[in-house]
């Protein structure tokens, strides 16, 4: 897992993560999941259970959101290194399922 904090905001990327790609920022007693995009954009992920407590505050959340919009190209790198640590066993399941599928 890598992290890093910004704006008083701790943003997390897990290595075992699937796409797309994301970022888990953590503010106060809550966790929002949040979806970065290509074109170097964030916004709130439309999975279900994107923000925990479902009850945050949306101060709150506008602030998670607003730290990852100011360092996006950081949580886009945070993302990337996250990824590069799966390991060479993770590697081969991700292929081996992949071509189980057909893809």
């Amino acid at each position: 897992m890598g992290s890093i904090r910004v704006d008083g905001v701790r943003f997390a990327a897990f290595p075992n993560d699937q796409a797309p790609p994301h970022v888990h920022g953590e503010y106060r007693s809550g966790t929002i999941i949040i979806d970065i995009f290509r074109d170097r954009t964030v916004g709130l992920s439309g999975r279900k259970r994107a923000i925990v407590p479902s009850n945050m505050k949306a101060a709150d959340v506008k602030k998670v959101l607003l730290a990852a919009e100011r360092h996006v190209d950081e949580l886009w790198n945070l993302w990337e290194e996250a990824r590069g640590r799966q390991t060479k066993n993770d590697r081969r399941r991700d292929r081996s399922r992949s071509r189980a599928r057909g893809k």
